[in-house]
């Protein structure tokens, strides 16, 4: 028997921390509940604030990591990183999901839809998970 699997694309607010959004509205979504706009602007603050606490801020639990820490280095100083994920602009990318993977133990997964407007190419990136 195969199990039915839901899924619901969502508009997230593209303010620098919809990463953030995407992931928290998503966790809401599979609770069956939703978040209002403060709300989901404050959790998405709130795990920005727990990606950078875990990676910056914890030495020895950063070394569980360490995958994340190579995505953060190949780009720039740890410590530019720590200074930058503090901004509530912050665009979040592969590091904060693999350190949200672990840390929340979700599975999230991206998908990635072009498509044609007059000539001009668009990618639009809509981000889906479920808890593990």
């Amino acid at each position: 028997m195969r199990k039915i699997e839901c899924y619901s694309v969502q508009k997230v607010a593209g303010d620098g921390r919809c990463l953030f959004r995407a992931l928290v509205k998503g966790m809401a979504f599979n609770k069956g509940t939703s978040l209002n706009p403060r709300e989901e602007r404050e959790n998405a603050d709130d795990l920005r604030m727990a990606v950078k606490e875990v990676i910056c801020e914890n030495v020895k639990e950063r070394r569980q990591y360490e995958e994340a820490l190579v995505a953060i280095t190949v780009e720039e100083s740890l410590k530019r990183y720590c200074q930058r994920i503090e901004r509530p602009d912050f665009w979040g990318g592969e590091s904060e999901l693999l350190v949200s993977d672990l840390l929340l133990h979700i599975c999230p997964f991206c998908w990635s839809k072009e498509w044609s407007l007059s000539g001009l190419l668009t990618a639009s990136l809509h981000t889906s998970f479920k808890l593990i």
